[in-house]
């Protein structure tokens, strides 16, 4: 009823407007011109926010399919805090602290850092669909100088051309509708496709046991993995090593020319390989795996075969053993019983396009005895001075220490050719260095390093602003 005494309204505006006076012919098409405009004017604003509302429903529906698929696999569910995020939980915690967060590569995302980067030179998604919504916008607004779209118009000679206006909104509206649907099923197709690649690429399952790697992180000399197990059995809780999961690995590495450099990792006894992290259950555990061999350069590699062979828990009970030390003479020790889960779950991960930088102050400062720094080199995760020793000296007999900007020393990470330090959450933008004896540094480390000042056979500042 209302709708009708609407346009009956209309009707009597429109018959009231041609009983008047007919005006100049310029003055009219000035007229129609302003109407016309406005109509564009108007259609074009309703149809831009009717877009934004098509986008934020395909959101919706977008996450409501992916609570609904995380109900029904609550294995996937479990993972969602952790893939992605145990460099995050774990970087400061390690042995080994580096901000790997900030500098990672989310291995379930992308398949190769090749793909990533091809995505990331592809024009956005959202910005083609506005442009193309608004295309459709204009053709509709437009249609006052198509041929077809004259009746719609032409509303002060058609009564029903609002109606017509309507009905054209809502044909569009459905067509703008069937569009994102094609597009967010396109989206769901690739999401699924690029899925089930990355769990081909990064997660395995062995024996019940899934090994996941989630993130990974690399500077010049070393690479960190971010590693999830999921055990269908329970881990055993009560261990030596309560943060840890031994392993035993075979580590690959790849070069331009085809060669190839392997390392063997092996757990046994009292001597033993762990991923330093933490259970979060009594069936998952993360940690960060870390490769870090003397002398390794990554820009020399081009890829790495990473193999788990197997993992292992140390128990608390055990067998004594007693063995005889060379000019020392019988020490007992105990051989811990262990539980063994058998592998092997294999990776494989592309260098291709990696960019790793270090940065190199030079020193080439001694003293009056020959003892002296050649240069501190800062990679993205650690520090390490070179030193400068007299003819005939030994470099194992001496190493060099790194204190931060605020007169506290670093903590030590890698034994390689040099003691390399980490800078994690310190200023180091001017550091000192002390070289000291080897035997005392042993004597003056962790608790006691206030002692290496006053030990120390040679001293620098350096700057390390870049």
């Amino acid at each position: 009823m209302e709708k009708k005494q609407m346009d009956d309204l209309l009707e009597r505006k429109i018959k009231d407007r041609l009983a008047q006076n007919a005006p100049e012919p310029d003055i009219v098409d000035k007229k129609m011109e302003e109407a016309y405009h406005e109509i564009r004017k108007q259609q074009r604003t309703r149809k831009r926010k009717l877009s934004v509302a098509v986008k934020f429903s395909s959101v919706a529906a977008i996450l409501a399919l992916v609570m609904i698929y995380c109900l029904k696999n609550p294995a996937i569910a479990a993972q969602i805090p952790l893939i992605g995020n145990i460099f995050r939980g774990l970087e400061g915690q390690v042995s080994f602290p580096g901000e790997y967060s900030k500098k990672s590569i989310k291995l379930n995302t992308v398949a190769d850092l090749q793909d990533n980067r091809s995505k990331q030179e592809q024009p956005g998604g959202n910005m083609q669909t506005d442009q193309e919504n608004d295309k459709i916008s204009s053709a509709q607004a437009d249609q006052g100088e198509n041929p077809n779209g004259s009746a719609q118009t032409d509303q002060g000679e058609n009564p029903n051309g609002s109606a017509q206006a309507e009905h054209a909104e809502d044909r569009v509206g459905d067509v703008q509708t069937d569009q994102v649907k094609d597009k967010v099923g396109n989206m769901q197709t690739d999401q699924a496709e690029n899925q089930e690649r990355d769990a081909k690429n990064y997660q395995k399952t062995m024996n019940g046991v899934t090994v996941t790697l989630s993130e990974v992180a690399y500077d010049n000399h070393a690479i960190y993995v971010a590693v999830l197990v999921q055990n269908e059995k329970d881990f055993v809780k009560d261990t030596l090593i309560p943060d840890g999961l031994c392993y035993d690995a075979q580590v690959k590495l790849y070069r331009a020319d085809g060669s190839t450099e392997e390392f063997h990792y092996e757990s046994e006894g009292r001597f033993v390989r762990t991923i330093e992290g933490e259970f979060v259950d009594t069936h998952t555990f993360k940690g960060i795996f870390q490769f870090s061999e003397s002398g390794f350069d990554l820009l020399e590699y081009t890829a790495c075969e990473l193999t788990f062979l197997e993992f292992g828990q140390q128990l608390k009970t055990g067998e004594t053993e007693t063995i005889i030390v060379p000019d020392y003479g019988e020490v007992s020790q105990m051989i811990p019983d262990s539980v063994s889960y058998q592998g092997p779950w294999k990776f494989y991960l592309d260098f291709d396009g990696l960019e790793v930088s270090e940065q190199e102050v030079a020193v080439h400062d001694v003293n009056d005895k020959g003892f002296g720094i050649e240069k501190v080199v800062k990679t993205a995760f650690e520090i390490y001075a070179v030193p400068i020793l007299p003819e005939g000296e030994k470099d194992y007999d001496y190493i060099a220490t790194i204190w931060d900007a605020d007169g506290k020393p670093l903590e030590n990470r890698n034994w390689g050719d040099y003691l390399s330090m980490s800078h994690y959450g310190k200023d180091v933008s001017k550091v000192t260095v002390y070289l000291l004896k080897t035997k005392d540094f042993f004597e003056s480390k962790g608790n006691n390093a206030y002692l290496q000042p006053e030990k120390a056979i040679y001293r620098t500042t350096v700057s390390m602003e870049e």
